[in-house]
C-alpha cells in the first residue's frame, strides 16, 4: 500500500500538533480527492515549504496510509505522549515505559519531534480498537502438575524478602514458594502493535521471543544480583528481588511451572516461567506488582477478551505458586 507524507509545523505545541494529526486523519486530500487515512509515523525530518521553497528546513513528517476499511477496526484517536525521561534517568524511563505497556493504548511510533521549535521525544498511539471480536473458544491442555507438599509441622516457615522498593514476599511452603495477594498483569505484547518499551524487540531472557511466539507463560522477578550478564537498567529493576535465582544444574531453571490462582479459578501456564520481571519500579506499597502472564495466558482468566485488548488493559488480584521452586534455590 502506497504511503503518503505530510510536512507539518515545528512550532506547534503538543496538543496543537495532536490536534492537526486527528484533523488531518479524518480529512486528507490526495490527488484532488478527500481520504480518510491512518498514521503510521511521525518524525522530524527536512523538506522545502511555502516559506522555503529553494532549501530544505526542518519539519515534523507525518506518514499516513488509506484506511480501507478492510481490518473490520475502528481506530480511537491519535494521542501523543511527551515528558519521556531521559536516558540518563534509566529508572524513571524504566518506569515510563512500564506504565505505557499497562495502559489502554495501542503503540504507534516513539521518535524526535520539534515541539514549539526545540526537539522532544514523543510517543504517537491511540486507543485501542473498540470492535475487534474476541477470540474463539480454545481448549487448553494443562500439564500434569504436582500435589503441593506440606511442610512438616514443627518445620518453622521460611519468608523470602526483597530489598528496598520491592513491596511484596515470598514463602517456602514444602517443597514450593508461593506469593499470595500481588497484582498479576500481561507483558510480551501479540504483534499487533500493543504498545510496551519501543526498543523491545520482544525477546525473553529464556530466549523466546513472545510477539513471535503463541505461548502461555509467565515472568517473575529474580534477584538481579545473581544474574551478570544484565544491563544496567535490568540491574535497576530487579536486583534486590525476594525470588532468588531459580537454578537446574548450575542453570537458570527456565519453565518451571507455576500455578496461578485467580479469583478462585487456577491455571498452569505450560511453558511455565520464560522471563524476568515486573521490576519494582511497576509496583507500589498498595499494588505489589509480582507476576506477568503472556496474553494467551491471561486468556484462561478472561476468555472473552480480545488478545490485543488483555495486553495491555488485564489486571488482577491474585496469587501463585512456584512448583518445586524451593528446591532450586540455595
Amino acid at each position: 500500500m502506497s504511503t503518503i507524507l505530510r510536512a507539518l509545523p515545528v512550532n506547534l505545541s503538543v496538543a496543537d500538533l495532536q490536534e492537526e494529526l486527528r484533523k488531518t486523519e479524518a480529512d486528507l486530500i490526495e490527488d484532488g480527492h478527500q481520504i480518510k487515512a491512518n498514521l503510521i509515523s511521525l518524525t522530524l525530518g527536512e523538506a522545502c515549504t511555502d516559506q522555503s521553497p529553494d532549501k530544505p528546513v526542518p519539519v515534523n513528517v507525518a506518514t499516513f496510509e488509506a484506511d480501507t476499511g478492510q481490518t473490520g477496526d475502528t481506530p480511537g484517536p491519535l494521542i501523543l505522549i511527551d515528558q519521556v525521561p531521559s536516558t540518563d534517568d534509566a529508572e524513571g524511563r524504566n518506569a515510563f515505559f512500564q506504565n505505557l505497556k499497562r495502559s489502554p493504548l495501542t503503540f504507534v511510533c516513539f521518535s524526535d519531534v520539534l515541539i514549539n521549535g526545540q526537539s522532544c521525544e514523543i510517543v504517537t498511539c491511540r486507543d485501542l480498537p473498540e470492535d475487534q471480536p474476541p477470540l474463539p473458544p480454545v481448549v487448553i491442555v494443562t500439564p500434569e502438575v504436582p500435589k503441593p507438599v506440606e511442610p512438616q509441622p514443627d518445620a518453622p516457615v521460611r519468608e523470602l524478602t526483597g530489598g528496598d522498593g520491592w513491596t511484596f514476599s515470598a514463602s517456602i511452603v514444602g517443597d514450593d514458594i508461593v506469593v499470595k495477594d500481588i497484582v498479576i498483569t500481561c507483558f510480551g505484547g501479540n504483534g499487533d502493535g500493543t504498545i510496551s518499551d519501543p526498543q523491545d524487540n520482544g525477546q525473553t531472557a529464556s530466549g523466546i521471543n513472545t510477539k513471535n511466539s503463541p505461548i502461555r507463560g509467565v515472568s517473575i522477578a529474580m534477584d538481579g544480583r545473581q544474574f551478570p550478564s544484565l544491563s544496567g537498567p535490568e540491574h535497576d529493576a530487579l536486583d534486590g528481588a525476594p525470588i532468588p535465582r531459580l537454578r537446574e544444574q548450575g542453570k537458570t531453571a527456565w519453565n518451571t511451572l507455576v500455578e496461578v490462582t485467580i479469583d478462585g479459578r487456577t491455571f498452569v501456564p505450560p511453558s511455565g516461567i520464560v522471563d524476568l520481571g515486573p521490576g519494582r519500579q511497576a509496583s507500589s506499597l498498595s499494588e505489589p506488582h509480582a507476576l506477568d502472564l503472556t496474553p494467551l495466558a491471561a486468556a484462561f482468566f478472561s476468555p472473552n477478551t480480545p488478545l490485543h485488548r488483555l495486553s495491555s488493559r488485564f489486571e488482577a488480584r491474585g496469587s501463585f505458586r512456584i512448583i518445586g521452586g524451593a528446591k532450586l534455590i540455595g
